[in-house]
């Protein structure tokens, strides 16, 4: 009865991590023992994250981190840090789309995780009283996963999202060549709808290849690599020019290729603009990401009707340019390198 009124206190945390609902007996969150919970080694639970990385199963990963009961243990020691973090892991709820992504750059680094041999020794430390290791796979190797584990009562859990380090190269590779051959197929169609059907014809051969990539650009931590694809994309964004804005073309990218075509607006100075506030907005806390991404995203919606005409294309040029040399003035210190 202590042990569990003591762990009453974090019932707000815990709840984050399993549903509230009436206790039955043999309920081992109650007794408060691991038992079955966690793995017996570091290296288990780094050898089932990296299985289940393999196999692109959010489930198993989020199976691995704290239960409830390991939990209530680590409140014990006042472990609120690790409490809070499993929470998240648990309730993630862009784990699947993340593991999708890093699905879809295995794909295109043509990598087997679960064989990646492990460096060693392991990292052990202390982390609040509780033993936890930093697990890394060789860096002799193209590309490592990394993922920090804990141990609770001689069990070990997964403590947070496991990450992959890489170079890009390959993927930007990739989108290179898809670009540049859907850049060469519009340059010579003459027409309006010419330029619709070669767009239909290069989607049915490369589109499944092209949504796959652009999964696999949102794994990458590398700003050079970040770096990379934007630039491809303002070049892609040159060969189309005006073509963007002519009737049908514009919504046929947009439904084609929504993160190629999508929010541009066929002025190079506006779509400058626009790529680099959203390059900026991917290096500032996630929530201010989250409010310049939706300000930017309605500045968008309203500059692609205001180009729908060459008088407003026109008069959008020069504002955009001296938008992009004000941001330049106020936002360089926060945004590094994009100004």
């Amino acid at each position: 009865m202590k042990l569990l009124l003591g762990c009453l206190g974090f019932s707000t945390l815990l709840t984050m991590i399993e549903p509230v609902r009436a206790a039955l007996p043999g309920d081992k969150w109650i007794e408060c023992t691991i038992g079955q919970g966690g793995l017996p080694t570091p290296e288990a639970v780094f050898a089932a994250v990296r299985t289940a990385l393999d196999k692109g199963d959010a489930e198993a990963i989020r199976a691995l981190g704290p239960d409830r009961c390991a939990s209530f243990r680590a409140g014990e020691l006042e472990n609120y840090e690790l409490i809070a973090t499993a929470a998240n892991l648990m309730r993630d709820t862009k784990l699947v789309e993340f593991i999708g992504d890093l699905a879809a750059r295995m794909f295109f680094e043509e990598a087997q995780l679960a064989t990646l041999p492990v460096d060693l020794p392991t990292q052990f430390a202390e982390f609040n009283a509780l033993p936890s290791a930093a697990m890394r796979t060789s860096d002799t190797q193209r590309i490592q996963v990394t993922a920090q584990v804990v141990s609770i009562d001689d069990r070990w859990f997964l403590w947070t999202r496991p990450r992959i380090i890489a170079s890009g190269d390959r993927v930007v590779s990739r989108f290179r060549t898809l670009t540049s051959e859907l850049g060469s197929d519009l340059k010579k169609q003459k027409t309006p709808k010419a330029t619709v059907r070669a767009l239909d014809t290069w989607w049915k051969r490369r589109g499944a290849e092209l949504e796959r990539l652009l999964r696999a650009v949102r794994t990458f931590e590398d700003s050079a690599d970040r770096t990379e694809i934007e630039t491809l994309r303002r070049e892609f964004t040159k060969v189309i020019g005006e073509r963007a804005t002519q009737p049908g073309i514009a919504e046929r990218l947009n439904a084609l290729i929504p993160m190629v075509g999508k929010g541009r607006t066929g002025v190079v100075s506006c779509d400058t603009y626009i790529e680099k506030m959203r390059l900026c907005a991917r290096q500032l806390p996630p929530e201010a990401m989250s409010s310049m991404t939706n300000a930017m995203d309605q500045v968008v919606d309203a500059w692609v009707v205001a180009a729908s005409t060459q008088e407003g294309r026109e008069a959008m040029e020069g504002a955009c340019m001296a938008a992009t040399e004000a941001a330049a003035g106020s936002m360089s210190a926060l945004c590094p390198g994009v100004f």
